[in-house]
């Protein structure tokens, strides 16, 4: 081999060598932000998701907590008819029954509760 020849090789050797470093730096710079991309993506997500669940939530829980409400004077009512508790001790009486059940449907049309009647 000449000393040409060899600066030559030395060249080219020293170039590709360069080559490779920076392909290998811009490869792995790539993959830095690719995976920062992707933390920092997956960070948004959840939280865009966490806020959407949390207004879900707490609007099926306010529409729960109405309609709870909206009956929450039935009980008292309903503890007001003696009937009931008359019908309660013998269940048999159908006289009764046709009284309570009147009742109850009259109660349930004035508060629009979906309560049946016993028939």
């Amino acid at each position: 081999m000449t000393d040409r020849s060899v600066k030559s090789y030395d060249g080219r050797f020293r170039r590709r060598w360069r080559l490779a470093i920076t392909l290998l730096v811009l490869g792995l710079v790539g993959a830095a932000i690719t995976w920062q991309t992707e933390r920092v993506t997956k960070s948004v997500t959840l939280t865009e998701l966490r806020e959407a669940g949390t207004r879900q939530i707490n609007l099926h829980a306010g529409s729960l907590r109405g309609a709870l409400e909206k009956h929450a004077s039935l009980p008292f009512i309903l503890s007001r008819n003696k009937d009931i508790f008359a019908l309660l001790r013998g269940p048999e009486d159908t006289a009764l029954q046709e009284s309570v059940n009147l009742n109850l449907e009259e109660t349930n049309a004035a508060t629009g509760s979906g309560w049946r009647s016993l028939r």
